[in-house]
């Protein structure tokens, strides 16, 4: 079809044509308009969307042609926003002598007789300071008096803003959390605002295996523990407008060695065994007790890391302190009272203990230490009856 010719196309037929200012093509009955939409109407600033719009006021007849706009650069385009009576069209961008232009849209010889304020438009990101500047090309350009002879309009019709000077930006961040050697280590360093900003260390250095992102992530695996000192710039990357230099101290930590709850935590971890554990806690409650719990992972009794969140960690499972792939301690979870491994209280626990106690089941490892109900060295009828009293609501075995 003629409007998917190639843009190379077009403009090689466009060197055999006629050129004419929009002034003198007004003369045959169309009059086109040029504006620009900013948003709430005020000086364009880094990162508003502008649209240029050409209306067009026509007599009578048809009209025929492909227009495109020129931007300047520090403009940038937004793929999909040609628009051309109100439909999407294909995007196409100029070659040869005209590239740069965007938005390329024709429009095929048809009766087109009423006024539009919109008869096309093409959107741009502002990307830089300066001014901004957008010019509109009509190339092939016919009406029915002007059928018999295809016009180019040259870009006589081109409209230019300031874009405002943005503040300084202001970084937020007043410390970094400390890092662990050998573990991995991410944190987002925050300014007042987070689009056309580049990131640089200006100064002292970060620790080996770190490195600082142009969005402002330090990440990595650091792999020398010590504190070191550094210096960060953010700067607009239209206009190298910078923020004051800041300095930071990152702490990278030996890697811990043993699983060790939290001062908070009633947990205790001896010989082997993670207790004081209630039924029902949750992996993120469980892993919240420990320091450093971001390395802290529990697995199944199947061996299976426990990913969810909101599962209830159960006699048996296996608590371990990682560095990176490798447990560097670990221990078994003992839930009181709970001798099935599910998390929970139910009739189960109850019936196997008992089942216990008649030597009809067995009980090993963490589970028999889960059914030490009263505390005691050996399991007795004690605890029986009082893990059948918390089942029936009449007592409760963690108070």
């Amino acid at each position: 079809m003629k409007h998917r010719r190639s843009a190379a196309v077009f403009l090689a037929v466009l060197l055999t044509l006629m050129s004419v200012p929009f002034a003198a093509f007004a003369e045959s009955g169309v009059v086109f308009t040029f504006s620009c939409s900013v948003p709430e109407n005020r000086q364009p600033e880094l990162g508003d969307t502008v649209t240029y719009t050409v209306g067009i006021s026509q007599n009578s007849g048809f009209c025929a042609g492909t227009f495109f706009f020129k931007p300047s650069d520090n403009l940038t385009y937004v793929p999909g926003s040609a628009v051309l009576l109100g439909n999407l069209q294909e995007d196409r961008v100029a070659e040869g002598e005209n590239a740069g232009a965007y938005g390329l849209i024709y429009l095929e010889k048809s009766d087109y007789t009423s006024k539009s304020d919109s008869f096309c438009s093409v959107s741009f990101i502002v990307s830089g300071l300066g001014d901004i500047s957008v010019e509109f090309y009509a190339y092939q350009l016919m009406n029915s008096k002007l059928a018999d002879v295809p016009y180019t309009v040259t870009p006589g019709k081109s409209l230019t803003d300031t874009v405002k000077t943005p503040e300084k930006p202001v970084i937020k961040t007043e410390s970094l959390p400390d890092g662990i050697l050998n573990m991995q280590y991410d944190f987002m360093i925050e300014a007042d605002r987070d689009d056309f900003l580049s990131w640089e260390v200006t100064s002292g250095a970060l620790p080996e295996g770190i490195a600082l992102s142009d969005e402002g992530m330090l990440s990595g695996i650091p792999t020398e523990s010590g504190s070191f000192t550094f210096g960060v710039r953010a700067a607009l990357t239209a206009g190298n407008i910078v923020s004051d230099e800041k300095q930071f101290t990152l702490t990278v930590l030996e890697a811990p060695k043993k699983l060790t709850p939290t001062k908070s935590s009633s947990y205790t971890v001896s010989g082997g065994y993670v207790t004081k554990v209630i039924a029902e806690t949750k992996l993120s409650d469980f892993v919240g007790n420990f320091e450093t719990p971001e390395y802290v992972k529990v697995f199944g009794s199947d061996g299976k890391e426990i990913t969810d969140k909101n599962a209830y960690v159960g006699t048996g499972c296996r608590v371990s302190l990682m560095n990176g792939d490798n447990a560097v301690d670990s221990a078994d979870v003992v839930v009181l009272g709970d001798i099935s491994g599910d998390g929970r209280l139910t009739s189960v626990d109850y019936l196997r203990l008992r089942a216990y106690f008649g030597g009809d089941y067995e009980l090993s490892g963490a589970y028999l230490a889960a059914a030490h109900i009263a505390g005691r060295d050996t399991v007795t009828s004690v605890d029986y009856l009082r893990l059948r009293a918390h089942f029936s609501g009449d007592y409760n075995i963690y108070n």
